[in-house]
């Protein structure tokens, strides 16, 4: 349980309670052992948190967001309904790292991490995948057209000037997305398909948006990715 030392400072307290019986075999008193376990408490979140988030960004990493994909699917097959996936890559973002170094490169992943956790609803999850790529699992969807209405959005957001160490940047995205059930039932292809989409927006001229459809080639669009 968590507790409150006298100076305000809280701390994890396990509690172990043991009852002591008479000789007619009745407990007549308990005994109580506290033990604090706070170090332990923190290691444990610690652990979880190295497993299920991406350290630069606290974004859910690809591990947590393979979970809440199938809790989605799981949602979607029992009560019906869809959901999407959105991949997101930051256009020409490998020029800003190589010319500017890792430092800014890190603080304006942060800045776009939390603009896109500004586009999105508590239910949904942004993800960050490694590198400038991003994903996000929209649950509960309506009609495509809202996801349109979305990636504009996150379009937008994307696109405002970014202010770091008394400097500007602007950066721009390409956005994928596909659908669940409709592109398809399966996980990997699902998200392969988000993939997939992302590379031909890129290919229409970055800080584009392509839902995943058919006619898509995932050979000659990974080949023209900048």
């Amino acid at each position: 349980i968590s507790k409150q030392k006298k100076s305000g400072e809280e701390y994890w307290n396990f509690v172990k309670i043991t009852p002591v019986k008479g000789e007619d075999g009745e407990i007549i008193k308990y005994i109580s052992v506290n033990e604090d376990i706070t170090k332990r408490k923190y290691k444990d979140e610690t652990i979880k948190t190295l497993a299920f988030y991406d350290p630069l960004t606290m974004l859910a990493n690809r591990r947590l967001l393979m979970e809440k994909i199938k809790g989605a699917m799981a949602l979607v097959n029992r009560i019906g309904g869809q959901f999407a996936v959105f991949y997101i890559d930051i256009d020409e973002f490998k020029t800003i790292n190589d010319t500017m170094g890792h430092k800014i490169s890190d603080e304006i992943l942060k800045v776009i991490s939390d603009r896109l956790l500004s586009t999105v609803r508590e239910v949904d999850t942004v993800s960050r995948l490694g590198g400038d790529e991003f994903a996000i699992l929209f649950e509960c969807i309506g009609l495509v057209s809202n996801l349109e209405v979305i990636s504009q959005k996150i379009l937008n957001i994307i696109r405002e000037p970014i202010n770091i160490d008394s400097k500007v940047f602007y950066v721009s995205c390409s956005i994928g997305g596909s659908t669940f059930p409709t592109d398809s039932d399966k996980i990997e292809q699902l998200l392969s398909y988000a993939d997939m989409a992302m590379y031909h927006a890129k290919n229409k001229g970055k800080n584009n948006l392509q839902f995943f459809n058919e006619s898509l080639n995932v050979d000659s669009a990974r080949r023209m990715k900048i």
